[in-house]
């Protein structure tokens, strides 16, 4: 049972009692102890008065039964929550012999940490690392949980501003779809981050998908190439020189076009894809071509 206690459940140290209550509170709900730990052991029921002392012994008899297991549950839930502490914190409620009490003492001392937790918490969001051309699900979760412990300690962040935090940790892979949503900017300051990550995500599996096939397309046009047997002839590289200077001022042109739709092109599926997202009509839609 220690064993399963320690790979669960984090010692605690003073500085990291969000965790380690959440993981404590979730051990002791899963050993039936949670109960007995919120609300404390009840007070053992007195037997009625009644004119048979044999039934009297019996109801008595009964209330202690009762008492016991409780008493039981609270040590288990006491001994579970000690094995759990730091040195320097146990051994201040060695005297304490009640779960509840320890558990409310631990939560008015750690519960409620001041600035310093705040900053930790809030570098740890700002510090993340969203990798490029991988999976981003790990670091999106914990900017996520960064600001979820942020408003449990009383220092939340708006939802917008969440927002622009995971915009700007984006990584070159995410750029089209960071210009995507920010073509929508009277829906982006309504984002929700936790859609936004969705959103992000969904995107992150299509863009790998796609990469795939078109590096899978890639390797079989190289492998299709034929060897050449010799240097090419004369004439042939004449004609190759002249075509390509009759192409080249028509190539400039298509240049200057490709620049100006590119970024529309590519950030036409990502629109599609974010549209439940945003809550909007998609930028095709709003914006026909000419």
């Amino acid at each position: 049972m220690s064993s399963t206690l320690a790979s669960f459940v984090p010692v605690l140290d003073g500085t990291n009692y969000q965790q380690w209550a959440a993981q404590m509170q979730s051990f002791l709900m899963a050993q039936g102890q949670w109960a007995i730990t919120r609300n404390g052991v009840p007070p053992k029921a007195a037997p009625k008065a009644t004119s048979s002392t044999s039934k009297a012994a019996a109801t008595e008899e009964e209330a202690e039964t009762v008492s016991e297991d409780d008493l039981e549950k609270n040590s288990k839930a006491l001994g579970n929550i000690r094995l759990r502490l730091a040195y320097n914190i146990g051994y201040q409620y060695n005297e304490v012999e009640e779960a509840k009490v320890l558990w409310d003492a631990l939560s008015l001392k750690y519960g409620k940490p001041g600035l310093s937790k705040a900053f930790v918490e809030f570098k740890g969001a700002i510090n993340t690392t969203i990798p490029n051309n991988a999976d981003p699900s790990i670091a999106l979760d914990k900017m996520l949980t960064h600001f979820i412990r942020l408003k449990q300690i009383g220092f939340e962040i708006p939802d917008k501003v969440q927002v622009m935090m995971i915009l700007a940790k984006a990584p070159p892979s995410f750029e089209v779809t960071v210009q995507a949503l920010c073509m929508e900017s009277d829906k982006l300051d309504t984002l929700k981050p936790d859609l936004l990550v969705k959103g992000l995500l969904q995107s992150w599996e299509t863009h790998s998908r796609s990469g795939g096939k078109n590096n899978q397309q890639q390797a079989n046009k190289l492998s299709a190439v034929k060897q050449s047997n010799g240097p090419p002839q004369f004439q042939q590289q004449q004609n190759q020189q002249r075509g390509n200077e009759g192409q080249h001022g028509q190539g400039k042109r298509r240049t200057r076009r490709g620049k100006r739709g590119g970024v529309n092109q590519q950030a036409a599926p990502v629109r599609g894809l974010l549209q439940p997202l945003l809550g909007c009509a998609s930028h095709d839609q709003r914006y026909p071509s000419g």
